[in-house]
């Protein structure tokens, strides 16, 4: 996996991607933590990403709602 790499023994990350929302990277952070038993499970990033789109859904919603 390429999710850091290593530059003169310190972990270095991705910087996060200009259209990335914060959410996302920071569940992204989470699943490179060095020690395996500290990252989230499949079924916690499962449930992490659904929470994600349901508050964009009702983001996006109430924002069409004011629109008019």
């Amino acid at each position: 996996m390429s999710e850091f790499f290593r530059d003169q023994n310190k972990q270095m990350y991705l910087p996060k991607p200009s259209c990335c929302p914060d959410a996302i990277y920071s569940l992204m952070h989470s699943c490179w933590r060095r020690n395996a038993k500290e990252r989230p499970t499949f079924e916690q990033i499962h449930a992490a990403l659904l929470e994600f789109q349901a508050e964009n859904v009702q983001s996006d919603e109430s924002d069409t709602n004011t629109q008019f």
